[in-house]
């Protein structure tokens, strides 16, 4: 349920659109000539929706005063009148400005009837009076000139905040990418390869199709294969909605929406699930699966693939499946540490004892970033 700040007009000096609740209470007086307020607060499509919670409260609760005195409206937490001093009592002439209820289309607008009203009796010529409708009140402009000058700073804060993380961000990889060409002589020389061994044998599957050709131990059995949605009717009950139904002017400066709520009925469509059957087919089929990996290993410039004996003791069962190798040349970095990196088969075959090799390093860290 939203919240909103009203608007009022001054008569006396033509102020505009005075806000009629300000820092949790009511506006007593106009901000242009100190005249009192009207108590003919209304709403416009600029209406700012209150957002503290402790405000909110205070607007929907609290009802102003009129002094029974001098007719000056008072907010409700004020002991004495602001205009005269009398103390406000229990006796009828100090009475509660009754909160007010509108439907959806009838909340108190500005419009041409509020403009004759407001001019009443008052000195000004029609004409600067609509220039005047035409322009924002003093009282409207600073808060809104505030508002705004707060935003642009806080975006401003927000924004040399993310350039600070960005370009702190960007220096740390601008430094870490860094690098310098170095010679390194190669020390040694290691390697690792690993063949993977497939296996011919059965293997049991299951199919909704007719199994392939080379199956055998075939069976079959009518299984659920799918669900099918039935429609059986439809499911109703009965459930309160609420909807906003019309404005409440909370007789302090405020408005705030109304809420109604009334009985629907709500229905559902309700399915059941059948099942259907289909034919599942279980079969086994003799193929080449993966069944282990052998590795081999060295630190030496001589690399070989590992064997399985049983590949050529038996090839109809036994083979072997795709191959992987990895190869590193080892090489005394700038500190004296030995260190190796891995480099394509063919650069490894290639290189020699004692060669040579280019690589990096951080210029100002020294750490070593590979060949």
């Amino acid at each position: 349920m939203a919240t909103y700040v009203g608007k009022w007009d001054c008569p006396a000096c033509g102020t505009k659109r005075i806000p009629g609740w300000e820092d949790g209470r009511t506006v007593e007086r106009c901000p242009g000539c100190g005249s009192p307020a009207t108590g003919k607060w209304y709403m416009d499509d600029r209406s700012m929706i209150l957002a503290e919670v402790s405000e909110i409260e205070a607007a929907r609760h609290k009802r102003a005063w009129v002094c029974g005195h001098c007719q000056h409206i008072n907010d409700a937490d004020d002991l004495d009148c602001d205009s005269c001093g009398n103390l406000r009592d229990a006796s009828t002439a100090d009475q509660r400005i009754i909160a007010r209820e509108y439907a959806a289309d009838e909340a108190p607008g500005r419009n041409a009837e509020t403009l004759e009203v407001a001019y009443e009796g008052v000195d000004v010529p029609q004409s600067e009076a609509i220039q005047s409708e035409r322009r924002e009140s003093e009282a409207e402009r600073l808060l809104r000139e505030g508002r705004e000058a707060a935003e642009r700073k806080r975006k401003r804060k927000l924004l040399a905040i993310l350039g600070g993380v960005l370009l702190a961000i960007g220096l740390v990889v601008w430094v870490f990418s860094l690098k310098k060409e170095v010679d390194f002589q190669v020390k040694g020389f290691s390697w690792h390869r690993e063949v993977r061994i497939q296996k011919f044998g059965p293997h049991a599957y299951s199919t909704w199709d007719y199994p392939p050709s080379g199956a055998y131990s075939i069976s079959s059995r009518e299984e659920v294969h799918h669900y099918d949605q039935i429609f059986e009717g439809r499911e109703c009950h009965s459930e309160s909605r609420s909807y906003k139904c019309g404005t409440i002017d909370n007789g302090n400066g405020t408005f705030s929406d109304k809420y109604c709520s009334e009985d629907v009925e709500v229905c559902n469509d309700k399915y059941r699930d059948e099942p259907v059957y289909a034919t599942k087919y279980y079969y086994t089929i003799d193929e080449w699966a993966y069944d282990h990996t052998v590795k081999a290993e060295g630190e030496d410039h001589v690399a070989s693939w590992p064997m399985e004996k049983r590949v050529n003791s038996n090839p109809s069962i036994w083979r072997e499946g795709p191959r992987e190798g990895r190869y590193y040349l080892h090489f005394k970095t700038l500190e004296g540490k030995l260190h190796r990196d891995e480099v394509p088969e063919g650069r490894w075959n290639k290189t020699t004892l004692e060669n040579t090799v280019i690589g990096f390093v951080h210029p100002w860290f020294g750490y070593f970033k590979g060949l």
